[in-house]
C-alpha cells in the first residue's frame, strides 16, 4: 500500500497532538481557603485583675531602720488574700479578678516590721486595721516646706508691764518665726503684770494673750520700740478675740486648751500661741479659746484628764471647730486577757476603735508593740499570720501581749474615718481627730 505525503503528514499531526494532551500537567488542587478571622467564635477573655489594695511605703520613714517588713491581707472572715515582704520606699499593688474578689467585702490590713535592737535582741512593730474597704491606699507625702525664719535684726532686751488688770490668772508672749517666748498658766493674782528681761526684734510683730480674774481673755500686738524702751500698755486697751469657742467641762482630774495661728502664705516652721489655759487653782465649768480672723490656719488641741486611766482629745489643723463637746461621763470595760478573746463595751458612739499591746524583755531585749482595731463592735482579731511569717520571726511573743490602752474615735467629720492614709516621715498625718482613751488600770 503507497501512503501519499500528505497521508503520512496528517498522520503525525495527529500524534503530536496526542501526546501534547497527555503530557499537560494536571491542575492544581485549590487551596483550603481560610476561614475569615471576624467569623471564628469569640475566644474567652481573660478575667481582668482589679488592684484592690495599694501599699507605697514611705521612703521618708524616720524609722527606716527596720530590716524586715511584711504586709498582710485577709478578708473580713479571716480568710489570707496575700502577704509580701517590701523594703522601705516600696510600693505594692496587690491584684485579683474580680470573680475572685466577689466575696470580699471588707479586708484587714497587717503590717508587721522588724529590726534588730542595740543589745542584739528582736524588736517588732505591728498594726492591723480591720474593716478597710475594697481600693483603699495607703501611701506618704511630702512635708509641707518651711520658710526659714528671717534673719535677726536688731535686737534689745526689754521690759513689759500691762497695768489695770483685774487679777492677772495666765499671759503668753510669742511670734510666728520665734512660736512661744514667755508665759505663766498660774500667774499671780495681781492687777499689774510684769515680763521682764525678753528680747525683741525688730520689725517682727508679738502677739501678747491674757486671761483675767473675770474669767475673760483678751490680746495686743506689739512691736519692739524705736528707739529701744520698755513697753508701758493699758488692759483697757487690749482687743477682744473675733471667735471666742467655749467649752463646757465635765469633771475633771487636769486639762490644757491651746490654740496657734499663721498664715499659710508665711509659713515659718513656728506659730503664733493666740490663747493657751490649763486648769488652775480653781476649777473651772467652762474653757474659752480665742481665734483672730487675720489668720487662716489654726491648731487646737484640747486634752482633759477625766482621771489617771481616761482621757479625752480634740485636735484639729485648719479652720475653727464649729464646735467642741466633751463627753461627760465615758464607761468603758474590757474583757479578756490576749489578742484572741478581747472585747469591751462602752456608752460611747464611735467611728473606730484601737487597742495597743505590749511584750517587753529587757533582759533579753526582746519588745513587740503591736496595735488592731477597726469599726467593729468588740474590736476582735480576725485571722492568723501566714506560717512563714511567723518562722521568721520566733520571738513575736502574740500570745504574751498585755492591753495597755483602748482608743475610740468620736466625733463628726473627722478624716481619721476614712480608710485611706497618708504617712510623713513615716508617721499618720491627721489634721482633725477627737478621741477618748482608756488606760489599763496599774
Amino acid at each position: 500500500m503507497k501512503f501519499t505525503k500528505s497521508t503520512v503528514l496528517i498522520f503525525f499531526t495527529f500524534l503530536i497532538l496526542n501526546c501534547s494532551k497527555s503530557e499537560a500537567p494536571n491542575p492544581e488542587p485549590k487551596a483550603e481557603e481560610k476561614p475569615d478571622p471576624d467569623t471564628n467564635p469569640e475566644e474567652p477573655i481573660e478575667p481582668k485583675n482589679e488592684v484592690y489594695f495599694s501599699y507605697y511605703s514611705d521612703p521618708n520613714d524616720t524609722y527606716s531602720q527596720w530590716n524586715d517588713n511584711w504586709i498582710i491581707l485577709h478578708d473580713q472572715g479571716g480568710e489570707l488574700l496575700d502577704y509580701r515582704q517590701f523594703a522601705i520606699g516600696d510600693s505594692l499593688e496587690f491584684k485579683k479578678s474580680a470573680e475572685m474578689l466577689l466575696n470580699v467585702q471588707t479586708l484587714s490590713v497587717t503590717v508587721l516590721k522588724h529590726r534588730l535592737g542595740e543589745g542584739g535582741g528582736h524588736h517588732h512593730a505591728m498594726d492591723t486595721r480591720t474593716s478597710i474597704n475594697k481600693g483603699t491606699v495607703w501611701g506618704w507625702a511630702v512635708n509641707e516646706p518651711k520658710i526659714l525664719n528671717p534673719p535677726k535684726t536688731n535686737s534689745a532686751q526689754i521690759g513689759i508691764t500691762v497695768n489695770n488688770v483685774p487679777n492677772v490668772h495666765w499671759f503668753e508672749l510669742s511670734s510666728q518665726p520665734q512660736g512661744h517666748l514667755e508665759g505663766h498658766p498660774f500667774y499671780q493674782e495681781t492687777d499689774v503684770l510684769e515680763i521682764g528681761g525678753v528680747r525683741l526684734y525688730k520689725d517682727i510683730s508679738y502677739l501678747l494673750s491674757l486671761r483675767d480674774g473675770n474669767e475673760e481673755i483678751k490680746y495686743q500686738i506689739l512691736e519692739l520700740p524705736d528707739p529701744f524702751s520698755n513697753i508701758v500698755l493699758n488692759y483697757d486697751d487690749f482687743l477682744e478675740y473675733d471667735n471666742v469657742l467655749e467649752v463646757e467641762l465635765p469633771d475633771y482630774k487636769s486639762y490644757a486648751a491651746y490654740v496657734s495661728a499663721r498664715n499659710k502664705s508665711i509659713n515659718y516652721s513656728n506659730s503664733f500661741s493666740i490663747s493657751r489655759e490649763s486648769s488652775g487653782r480653781q476649777p473651772r465649768s467652762v474653757a474659752k479659746l480665742g481665734y483672730i480672723n487675720s489668720f487662716d490656719t489654726f491648731h487646737t488641741d484640747l486634752v482633759l484628764h477625766y482621771d489617771d486611766q481616761t482621757t479625752y482629745n480634740r485636735y484639729k489643723i485648719g479652720v475653727m471647730p464649729t464646735s467642741i463637746n466633751v463627753p461627760e461621763d465615758p464607761q468603758f470595760q474590757a474583757y479578756g486577757n490576749t489578742i484572741y478573746d478581747y472585747s469591751f463595751t462602752t456608752n460611747q458612739d464611735y467611728y473606730r476603735n484601737t487597742s495597743y499591746w505590749t511584750y517587753e524583755d529587757e533582759e533579753r531585749d526582746i519588745i513587740t508593740r503591736y496595735s488592731f482595731g477597726g469599726k467593729s463592735d468588740n474590736g476582735v482579731l480576725t485571722g492568723t499570720l501566714p506560717d512563714q511569717v511567723l518562722e521568721n520571726f520566733p520571738y513575736l511573743n502574740l500570745d504574751n501581749l498585755n492591753r495597755e490602752l483602748t482608743s475610740l474615735t468620736i466625733g463628726e467629720n473627722v478624716d481619721h474615718v476614712s480608710d485611706d492614709i497618708q504617712t510623713i516621715f513615716g508617721l499618720i498625718v491627721q489634721q482633725d481627730i477627737e478621741t477618748i482613751k482608756f488606760k489599763t488600770s496599774d
